[in-house]
Parts: structure tokens; C-alpha cells; sequence
């Protein structure tokens, strides 16, 4: 099927099949309706095609057009149906109004046509493709905004003389005019009511201006109510709006106007989570601007909490519980709003997520659907594809409401049974027949359905269903896990445990009574007391399913314990199986992970959606991430910018590991993903310390004369595993007085940054070590220093170390000038037996600083390791550079075997079998350090590699 079918071009190709039918009948419209004139002027304009379609389809249009029979003239010769009209001109064209309403009676005709004859000129543009949805729903937005302010002004001017106007300090003071729902979003569909919340300043010390004995909050009211009438009061014209202010506090029993500090103190008190969720699109659409601005960044807090949110789950899945209900009754399933895969569908697994996570994530903070998407497709809340099906769905459900409404001016969101109306309603949407239309909403509906369906899934199974034996056995699994749970000291609990799949029942049980017998265990009460007794039976069944049941049992234990006086996380682990599914699988394989969630729970969040959790991270990503992550934070408050960045540096490596743990990326994706989180990291942390450093009057000169970081070992070969530190060198151009001082203060904050201990932890251990004349050189060499250093004084070790070496970040010339130097001096001629020996000493000082116990190998360090298969690169590189300068091209241990072998330096074989072991040894050593354990094993298990690489090192290196 085409799901492509709703295009520009089809609306194009159709306008010129348009049935000869309502072609003729809107041909009779013309000539009956207009006058000579306005058919002239139709002719010469070349609009009759485009005319017909609209007056075809819209007998909300033609009837315009009967009423206002001038519009066609006004619409051609001005130009205004070819092109957008923006809020301002809206405004400079509805201000006329206040000179020519002299009653109220002629200002409520007034408005009324001005909304008439701008609604005819849009739904024109709409039904005949001249814009696309969302320039529709903003001038439908603006034009609404616009007879607000238009009849609030009117209504100021003409209580004058009864009631006078409020002022401060000789300023006319405004109520807070707040557009709620699709007009806060500027996303209005045609015959949309409008949803607004009315407030105003009271802090005011002194009111002049206002009648005697009259109060502030007396006028608002008698204001607003008298704007609601002029909008919504219908007239043999119709009404302007209707308006819809029960999101107000309180709803209907509430105050027309309260006071914005009476606002604060009700939701501070009473605000529920629907109220956040309505707030999302709030927006201050006229009135006082700058004090509504105010107003919501006053309630910010209460919309977005700083941390994510679960609280707010179990409000958001009885909204859910609503909507699936309401989905079951019958005919709504013509309803596309409401229906299954509806609008409001759409729009709920938007705002779900700007709720949960838009604290922490400022950038989810915007009433606009689209742009808000967007973020989610940034951050891989959701993925790229998934965003994309789901604005292309929202955006064709809108559109058809648009249609729907377009036809009559009525409010409506049913899909027509009528034949004749089902045939204009396709053709309004460019295709030829209803079938054709149907399959395409279809379509539509269904991707927002089966996003809808999996938003924080809670009792369905990701993939199919289970057999009934297996559904039986899993039932009679959760029976004997709940028994274990609740009597801990029966005589039969070790072979409970057992059948479950407990490998050491004596430990589990050990571990389980350790909770029981905990000082936070014990104080449980009520409601805490019943969850942690409804979950604990599902925590033993998903242990017992890993390789090592026992000791994953005891990180799910530790991370149970941290975060039993925070209900929530409780809750979340119960009611949502994937994550604790998720969290039993990271358990079983790595100590550091549970860690890192028993320390930081807030990490519980990125188990949530398996999708995104295994799914390889790409640099864009990581930077985009990162940027939603500090961006709500303020650069003065330190303490939280470095603690946001720990947290971030977590999460992502808990995804990395994840993703590695199952097989989706193979260990050098996990080399490349850790270094380009790593990259980002520093990049940022070397761009607050500029900040914190340097002032206004030193900015310049910092510009003229840079600074750089150069990165060496695993962070400069792109090789970085899960435990690696950074090992760091910094360039200036040229060292003099106060700029060194600068350049000191920046890097030393910079190294504060990354290695301090909040209560997150460290980000990275920084070796400096590297420098010229290693820990006793200065921390900041200029470019020149070392260059000769490097040329003329840097031993064997130190030029070996250059080869995994690149720029990083800061000043590019610089950068080019250490690429450069690099470059000459790995290409220097060299005395090979010198050469090998120096490489063989360093090899002897290494291995004698080893320690290990009998029979115990050191995968990096122990002869035959890791360390000896960089060495045998490293030599063959200074070795041959001089005479092969594109061999120093590479930084990655692999690569620069690969190349080797390419120009012939490297036998095929013996490479072959280097990177083979090479893997191995790096695959091994990541494995052991996500789980906390040193990079050792026994010498059996490795002894194959082992002798390979020592009888390759002797023979390569001579």
C-alpha cells in the first residue's frame, strides 16, 4: 500500500480530474452569487480550478463567499490567498475595527466577519495545498490570539468610565491571558474552541486608576466574564469562540481570575497530574506577556519535577486506563480523536515523556508537539524511525480534522457514514475514493496504536505470547518464589530455593535473611511493607533465570536496600518487568553496573525501553545528549553541573556495557563508543573551565594566543575501556606572564572537573605524566618546548607513546602544528638494535613490577600480554616510518597492524594471529574490569596466546 499518498502533487493532479459534477454545480455558485466583477477577476487571476475545488468541497466556504460576496475580489487583488499571513499583519489589519465599532453591538458583528473572512482565506489554502498543516494551525492560532487581545482591549476601553483602569507607577495594568491546549501549542484546528486560564500581578504595593472601593480582583472578573461573552455569545452572525476555562484551579467551582501567587499556593497544594499535563502547553498569548512568562516559570517546578518523575506513572497510567476504556466504547472508532491511534493517542506519548523527564531535560520543556518530538528522537527516547511514522501520523490525523471541520465550521471529529460526504472528504485529502483514503488513516491510526500500546508496557511480553505450559510453570514458579519470601526459616526453604534455580541455595538464603535483618527493613510500614512483599517474589524468579542466580540476587538485594525509602523506585520495579528484567540481566554480568545503580538509582530509568537500551550510541547522539543534560543547568551552580555530568557519564556507559553484555557491539564498538563519550566529556569539562577562568577583559587575548589538550595512550587511539583513565598533555602557543597564569588556572580546574569526588564519584583519573621530563616538567608545555623535547631529549618510551597521540580540543593550529611534529619525528631514522633493546628494557621494567601469585597472568602486563603486542607495533612503526610515513596514519593498535601488513612489514599470518589475541586480551580485560575484577586469570586458560606472542616478540623484535 502507498502511505505516501497524501502529497502536494496528488492534490494538483486531482484538481484537474475533479469530478465535472461539483464543477458544474460550483460554476452555478459563481455566476448566481457574484457579480460580474468578481468573476472578471477570477478569470484573470487564473484561480477558477483552485475557486472550484474549495467552493466544491466547503459549504463553509461557499456559504462565506454568499455572505461576503466581496471576499473574492478582496482575497484576489490583495494577494492573501497565495501567501501566509503573520500575527502582526493580523493585528494591524483587526485594529480598523476599534475606529469603526462605535456599539458593542457593531464591535460583536465586526469581529465575527473578521473571523468568517480570515477562516474562509485559510481553509481555502488548506483544501487546495497551499499550506502545509502546520502553517495552517498557526495562522488559525494567531488569528484566535488576535480577536482575544482585539476584544480585551476593547472591553479595557470601554470599562473606563465605569470602572477606570488599574495602573501602577503610571503603567496600565493587564490580566495574564494563558492559551492552554492547542492554542498555547499555535496548533488550533479549524473549529476549535479555546482553552484559556486568566490570572494577574497582585504584588502590586499600590493600585491608582481604579473607581473608588473598587478592588483589583473584582474588576479582572467583571473583565474576563464580559471577554468570555463577547466571544462565545452567539449573534445572528455566530460566535467568535467558543472558550473553554475549566483548567482553571479548581475548575468550574474556581475563581474566573486568580491572582498569580493564589495560583502558585493551589497547585502547590492541590495540583494534580493531569494539571501538569494540561500546563505543558500553556503559553501567555496576550495581556501581560512578560508577567504570564513569569507566572510559568513560577510553576516550572511544579510541571517539570528536577528529578524523573515515576511518581507521576501511576496518575499517567489511570489516564491510559482512560483513554484504552473510552477506546472500547461503542462508535469510537470513527472518532479520530479520540479512537484508537487518535490524536489525542499521539499526543499523550508526547507529553508523557516531556512529564517524566522534562526536569531534567529543559529542551523538552515547549508546548510544540513537532518540536518536542524532535528532542525525543535526539535522545533516542524513542527511535528515529518511530518519531518520524509518529509526526507523519499526527500530522495527517490533523489535517483530516482540519477537513472534517472545514466542511461545515462545526467542531466535529467523526468520520462522515454519509456517502456523498465520505466522497468530498477524499477528494479533500487528494485521493479519488474512500477505500483509498480509509487504508491510508488506517495506516496512520495503526502506527500511533502500537506506539500508544507500548508506552511503559507493564503485563504484555515484547515478543509473542507464551504457551500455556509455560504460563502454568511460570504460575507455580511465582507460588514457590512467593513462599520462599515469606517464610525465610522453614526447614524446606533451601529446596524451594533450589527448585527455583538457586546453584547455592545456602548463599541465597543468607542473602535474603541479610535484608530481612537490615535497620531500613525492619522500619517498613504499611504500603512499602506490601510492595516490597509483592515484588520480592518476582526479584527471586528473574535471579534464578541468570548464569549466576546467586550473585546477581545480591546486587539486586543491594540496589532493593538503597532505595527502600523511596517507594517509587518500588513501585517501578514491580509494575514495569522489562526493567527489572533488564536490571537482573546487568546484575548477572557486571559488579560495576550494579554499583553504579545502587549508588545512583536515577539510573533505573535507562532500563526502561529495551530498544533504546540496546541500541549502539553515535557520537551526534552522545553530544546531544549531553547538551540536554547540563542545558538546565546553571553554570554557578557548580556542585550540579559536576554531579549532572557523573550521572551522564553512568548512563551512558551503563548503555554501552549493555549493548556489549548482548552481543550488539563487538569490543572495538566498545573501544570507539567509550572514547567518543569520553571526548565529549573532556570537551565540555575544557569548556566550563574557560568559563569559570577566564573574564570579560582576558577573552580576547585568550583568543590570539590558544590553549590545547592533547590525547595519548586509549583516549588518543580510540581504544578506551570501561575502567581506562585519561592520559592528557596541554599546548600554548607561547608562554608569557599572565597568560600562563590564565592557561595554568584553566587547566588545573579543568583536572579539578574530572578527577574531584562529589557524591557521584570521579569522572576519569588524569595522567600527566606524558609531559617533557614527565611529573616534574611543567603542566603546560609551549608548542616550541616541545617540539625540541620531543626531537632531541624524549626517550624510546616517549616517541612509542606519541604514536597513539592526537589532538583533542582547544586551539586547531596548534593542533596542526603537534600532527606535524608527530609526523617527523615518528619518521626519524633510527639505530634498530638500539631501537629493539630500549623497547625489550622498558618490556623487563614493566613485568618487574609485577607481583602475581604462582600460575596467575596478567592480560596486560605479563609476558605474552596485551602490552607485548602493542610494543611489537610500535616498534615495527619507528622501526620503518622513515621509509613508510603512511604507516603513523594510524593510532588503533589493530589499524596499525592492518597497515603493516598492508606495506609489508608484517608477515599476514603473524599479523592475523596478533589482532586475534589482541581482541581477546581486550575483550577479556573489559569483561573482568565491568565486573570488578583485576585483568588476571590462570595461566592455563590463556597459555595458547601466551606462547604465541613471546615467541613473535622475540623474533620480530631483534
Amino acid at each position: 500500500m502507498n502511505n505516501n499518498s497524501f502529497t502536494k502533487e496528488n492534490l494538483k493532479l486531482f484538481a484537474k480530474e475533479f469530478p465535472d459534477d461539483l464543477k458544474e454545480s460550483a460554476r452555478e455558485f459563481f455566476s448566481e452569487t457574484l457579480d460580474e466583477k468578481a468573476q472578471k477577476i477570477i478569470r484573470e487571476r487564473n484561480a477558477e480550478d483552485l475557486l472550484i475545488r474549495a467552493v466544491a468541497l466547503s459549504p463553509f466556504i461557499k456559504s462565506g463567499f454568499k455572505k461576503y460576496p466581496e471576499l473574492v475580489s478582496e482575497l484576489l487583488e490583495q494577494g492573501a490567498l497565495y501567501r501566509g499571513i503573520s500575527k502582526k499583519i493580523f493585528w494591524e489589519s483587526a485594529l480598523a475595527i476599534h475606529e469603526r465599532a462605535r456599539t458593542e453591538e457593531d464591535f460583536l458583528k465586526e469581529i465575527r466577519k473578521f473571523r468568517i473572512k480570515n477562516s474562509v482565506r485559510i481553509a481555502i489554502r488548506d483544501i487546495c495545498g497551499l499550506s502545509d498543516f502546520f502553517e495552517v494551525s498557526g495562522e488559525l492560532s494567531d488569528l484566535a490570539t488576535t480577536l482575544v487581545e482585539l476584544s480585551l482591549r476593547w472591553l479595557e476601553k470601554r470599562l473606563l468610565k465605569t470602572f477606570g483602569s488599574p495602573r501602577f507607577d503610571s503603567q496600565k495594568i493587564c490580566p495574564i491571558v494563558l492559551g492552554m491546549g492547542k492554542l498555547g501549542a499555535r496548533e488550533l484546528n479549524f473549529s476549535s474552541d479555546i482553552d484559556l486560564i486568566f490570572s494577574y500581578r497582585g504584588d502590586y504595593p499600590k493600585i491608582t486608576g481604579l473607581k473608588k472601593g473598587l478592588g483589583l480582583d473584582e474588576y479582572f472578573q467583571y473583565l474576563v466574564r464580559k471577554l468570555l461573552q463577547v466571544l462565545s455569545s452567539p449573534t445572528s452572525d455566530g460566535i467568535v469562540y467558543r472558550t473553554d476555562t475549566r483548567l482553571r484551579p479548581f475548575g468550574d467551582s474556581g475563581p474566573l481570575v486568580m491572582s498569580h501567587e493564589a495560583m502558585l499556593s493551589y497547585y502547590e497544594i492541590h495540583g494534580r497530574t493531569w494539571e501538569r499535563y494540561a500546563l505543558i502547553k500553556a503559553q501567555p498569548m496576550c495581556g501581560d506577556i512578560e508577567s504570564g512568562k513569569r507566572l510559568l516559570d513560577d510553576l516550572r517546578p511544579f510541571i517539570y519535577r528536577k528529578y524523573l518523575d515515576y511518581s507521576a506513572i501511576s496518575a499517567i497510567n489511570e489516564i491510559k486506563d482512560s483513554i484504552m476504556t473510552q477506546h472500547a466504547q461503542k462508535g469510537i472508532l470513527d472518532n479520530i480523536k479520540l479512537g484508537p491511534g487518535g490524536i489525542r493517542d499521539a499526543e499523550f506519548i508526547v507529553q508523557t515523556f516531556q512529564l517524566i523527564k522534562g526536569g531534567r531535560i529543559k529542551s523538552l520543556q515547549t508546548p510544540y508537539f513537532k518540536r518536542a518530538l524532535e528532542v525525543i528522537a535526539n535522545l533516542r527516547l524513542l527511535d528515529q524511525k518511530t518519531c518520524k511514522n509518529l509526526l507523519n501520523s499526527y500530522i495527517f490525523l490533523r489535517t483530516t480534522e482540519n477537513r472534517l471541520q472545514e466542511y461545515s465550521d462545526q467542531q466535529t471529529h467523526t468520520l462522515p457514514k454519509d456517502n456523498q460526504k465520505r466522497h468530498l472528504l477524499s477528494l479533500s485529502l487528494g485521493f479519488k475514493k474512500w477505500d483509498e483514503f480509509l487504508e491510508v488513516l488506517t495506516f496512520y491510526r495503526r502506527e500511533i496504536e502500537r506506539v500508544f500500546s507500548d508506552l511503559f508496557k507493564t503485563h504484555r511480553r515484547k515478543y509473542g505470547t507464551k504457551s500455556r505450559e509455560t504460563l502454568s510453570e511460570d504460575s507455580s514458579k511465582t507460588l514457590l518464589a512467593k513462599n520462599v519470601w515469606e517464610d525465610l526459616g522453614a526447614e524446606e526453604v533451601n529446596d524451594r530455593l533450589k527448585d527455583l534455580g538457586f546453584v547455592n541455595p545456602e548463599k541465597a538464603l543468607s542473602i535474603l535473611r541479610a535484608l530481612k535483618k537490615s535497620k531500613k527493613f525492619r522500619s517498613l510500614r504499611g504500603q512499602t511493607q506490601e510492595l516490597l512483599d509483592s515484588l520480592m517474589p518476582l526479584v527471586l524468579m528473574n535471579a534464578s533465570m541468570t548464569k549466576e542466580p546467586e550473585k546477581t540476587l545480591k546486587h539486586l538485594l543491594h540496589i532493593i536496600e538503597a532505595v527502600l525509602r523511596r517507594e517509587i523506585y518500588l513501585y517501578m520495579l514491580k509494575e514495569y518487568p522489562q526493567v527489572l528484567k533488564h536490571l537482573s540481566f546487568i546484575c548477572s554480568r557486571s559488579s560495576l553496573i550494579a554499583q553504579n545503580i545502587k549508588e545512583q538509582p536515577i539510573l533505573l530509568d535507562e532500563l526502561i525501553d529495551g530498544r533504546v537500551l540496546f541500541s549502539p550510541i553515535e557520537e551526534k547522539e552522545i553530544k546531544t545528549r549531553l547538551q540536554a543534560v547540563l542545558e538546565p543547568v546553571s553554570r554557578d551552580d557548580l556542585e550540579l553541573w559536576l554531579d549532572e555530568i557523573r550521572r551522564f557519564k553512568k548512563a551512558n556507559v551503563l548503555k554501552i556495557a549493555a549493548c556489549h553484555l548482548e552481543g550488539l557491539i563487538d569490543i572495538r564498538e566498545v573501544g570507539r563508543e567509550l572514547t567518543v563519550l569520553s571526548e565529549c566529556i573532556v570537551k565540555e569539562s575544557f569548556k566550563m573551565a574557560q568559563v569559570k577562568v577566564l573574564k570579560e577583559k582576558t577573552q580576547e587575548l585568550f583568543k590570539k594566543n590558544g590553549l590545547s589538550i592533547i590525547a595519548y595512550g586509549k583516549l588518543g587511539s580510540n581504544e578506551m575501556g570501561y575502567s581506562s583513565d585519561l592520559d592528557l598533555i596541554f599546548l600554548m602557543e607561547k608562554g608569557q606572564g599572565e597568560l600562563t597564569n590564565i592557561f595554568n588556572k584553566i587547566i588545573h580546574k579543568f583536572i579539578f572537573f574530572l578527577t574531584t569526588r562529589t557524591s557521584q564519584g570521579i569522572l576519569y583519573e588524569i595522567d600527566t605524566r606524558l609531559r617533557p621530563n614527565g611529573s616534574q616538567g611543567v603542566l603546560i608545555s609551549t608548542v616550541q618546548g616541545f617540539s625540541e623535547y620531543q626531537l632531541k631529549k624524549a626517550w624510546t618510551w616517549e616517541h612509542q607513546a606519541l604514536i597513539k597521540a592526537r589532538f583533542l580540543c582547544g586551539d586547531e593550529e596548534i593542533g596542526n602544528s603537534f600532527e606535524l611534529l608527530r609526523k617527523k619525528v615518528l619518521c626519524l631514522k633510527r639505530d634498530e638494535k638500539r631501537l629493539g633493546y630500549e623497547i625489550k628494557d622498558m618490556k623487563k621494567k614493566i613485568e618487574g613490577e609485577l607481583h602475581l601469585p604462582e600460575g596467575k597472568f596478567h592480560l596486560k602486563k605479563s609476558s605474552g600480554g596485551l602490552v607485548d603486542i602493542e610494543f611489537i607495533s610500535q616498534y615495527l612503526v619507528l622501526k620503518n616510518a622513515w621509509q613508510a610515513p603512511e604507516i603513523t596514519s594510524e593510532r588503533n593498535t589493530l589499524d596499525i597492524l592492518d597497515k603493516l601488513i598492508e606495506f609489508n612489514l608484517l608477515e599476514r599470518s603473524k599479523g592475523e594471529f596478533l589482532k586475534k589475541a589482541y581482541l581477546n586480551y581486550f575483550e577479556r580485560i573489559n569483561l573482568l574490569s565491568l565486573d570488578l575484577k583485576e585483568p588476571l586469570l590462570e595461566e592455563d586458560e590463556i597459555k595458547f596466546y601466551k606462547k604465541e606472542v613471546i615467541s613473535l616478540f622475540n623474533s620480530i623484535i631483534t
